[in-house]
């Protein structure tokens, strides 16, 4: 995507990060939807759970959400706007499987394009692009590994990349697309120390992920989604104490 030229609208006033209306999504060429009349609202600075097997549609949710996916009929709202709107408020982390992990780019020049959402490619990244590059590395302990080739990392190392340049877009609700699947304990006691981070600094968080990976993991809400469709609401995940602050 090219942000140059770009606006960033002001959220409207009272509207809730994310708002979706009756979705329905079919991927390109499928008769059948993906999405079957998926409506939920998503309020600050909540942290939800989208939970279910493989094929259930989480991440095809959140693909609509962040417009990659075009939704066959319903109603998207970002904050007040369409997701079509080009700001720097949402950032998307993708499944490991989608990059590409042999283009030829360090580990420091791949979290910086997350910088790009706020000022275009073509401009000279400023101190304050920098500064938020090392900062984000040092929080998901990536500064030794800063100038390796992202093809050199390891599976969980290439799982806290992508969050690192997710986090380094500063955005005020964050999507995390199976960011804790087939990740070391490490990587995952990190992630967890990230949530807390980003609770403390108010931000909206939206995971999707497998029913088992909920251990330790605290939620304000958890939406099943079955077959393309949600489910129902359940009540708050809560971790033990223990889990909690590991």
């Amino acid at each position: 995507m090219n942000y140059s030229g770009c606006q960033h609208p002001p959220p409207r006033p009272d509207a809730p990060p994310l708002r979706v209306h009756d979705l329905v999504v079919a991927h390109e060429g499928a008769r059948q939807p993906a999405l079957h009349g998926i409506s939920l609202t998503v309020e600050k600075p909540e942290r939800v759970a989208l939970i279910g097997p493989n094929g259930a549609g989480k991440s095809t949710f959140l693909k609509a959400v962040v417009h990659l996916l075009k939704p066959r009929s319903g109603k998207i709202d970002l904050f007040g706007h369409s997701p079509g709107t080009c700001h720097h408020r949402v950032a998307y982390l993708p499944q490991r499987g989608e990059l590409d992990w042999d283009f030829p780019v360090h580990l420091r020049r791949m979290v910086l394009s997350g910088r790009y959402v706020r000022h275009g490619w073509f401009k000279r990244p400023s101190e304050k692009d920098q500064q938020a590059v090392e900062r984000v590395l040092a929080l998901l302990c990536l500064e030794d590994l800063a100038d390796r080739q992202i093809g050199e990392l390891s599976g969980g190392q290439q799982q806290r990349a992508m969050l690192a340049r997710a986090l380094v877009q500063e955005a005020e609700m964050l999507l995390l697309d199976e960011p804790f699947n087939a990740v070391d304990d490490h990587t995952r006691k990190l992630l967890i120390k990230v949530l807390e981070t980003l609770r403390q600094e108010e931000k909206t968080v939206i995971i999707a992920t497998h029913e088992p990976e909920l251990e330790g993991l605290p939620f304000d809400r958890i939406f099943p989604f079955l077959e393309g469709r949600l489910v129902s609401q359940t009540a708050p995940h809560r971790p033990t104490s223990s889990c909690a602050h590991e």
